[in-house]
């Protein structure tokens, strides 16, 4: 590791493979978290703000957690970060911050949060424009190989939601250097609102996974 910040430090020696169970292990705790929150019917659509929802989300995976669940990794919740170590200007808030036991600054699984709607004015757009271009982008994520994009869909019904979001991932794909496109994915949860899709970072050859999990709140 370099002992003064460069520029292509902060994009990772040459990328971040972040390691897939802990990928696995931070979307069992986000779906865990989300089935207890659900369950208190809490949420819904005058929550204007996804910083509404993240705190009770964040507050139910740290029930779950002290009940010895996903305890193979750590997570902070609308924590202020660095996009460059080298830039102390480049500060940005991640909803979620997921770590394990590697103390690099870099070695960290992000999560951005957006709220959907199933009918009326959908929010899609800005799931991807305000969401997903963050990944591509290199706001968040770096150089990594993978990152986490979570729906609350606060009005039914769900399908309306994700389909609106697939249709502007597609309408989208040249801005967001699409490299496979958004589709169903079960490989590492089996939550069965969970999508895959991946994109080019600029200056990267390999491209990033990003997760879509969506969690349906509309009845809450």
């Amino acid at each position: 590791m370099p002992t003064t910040a460069s520029s292509d430090y902060y994009v990772g020696k040459p990328s971040l493979a972040i390691p897939i169970q802990y990928v696995k292990a931070a979307l069992t705790l986000l779906i865990a978290g989300a089935k207890r929150l659900q369950q208190q019917k809490i949420i819904h659509d005058k929550m204007h703000e996804s910083s509404e929802i993240t705190p009770r989300l964040a507050s139910e995976m740290i029930a779950e957690q002290r009940a010895g669940y996903c305890d193979i990794i750590r997570f902070d919740f609308e924590v202020e970060h660095l996009s460059n170590p080298a830039d102390p200007k480049s500060v940005c808030r991640l909803d979620f911050k997921f770590t394990w036991n590697n103390y690099d600054y870099e070695a960290y699984l992000a999560v951005e949060a957006k709220r959907l709607r199933g009918k009326g004015k959908s929010l899609a757009y800005k799931y991807v424009d305000e969401g997903v271009m963050d990944f591509v982008d290199g706001k968040y994520s770096r150089g990594h190989n993978y990152g986490i994009m979570i729906g609350y869909v606060v009005l039914a019904p769900l399908d309306n939601a994700v389909a609106k979001v697939i249709t502007a991932m597609n309408a989208r794909k040249t801005a967001t250097y699409e490299n496979s496109p958004c589709r169903i994915d079960n490989s590492f949860c089996s939550h069965p609102y969970t999508h895959h899709s991946s994109h080019l970072q600029p200056g990267r050859t390999k491209p990033i996974i990003l997760i879509h999990i969506f969690f349906d709140f509309s009845d809450s």
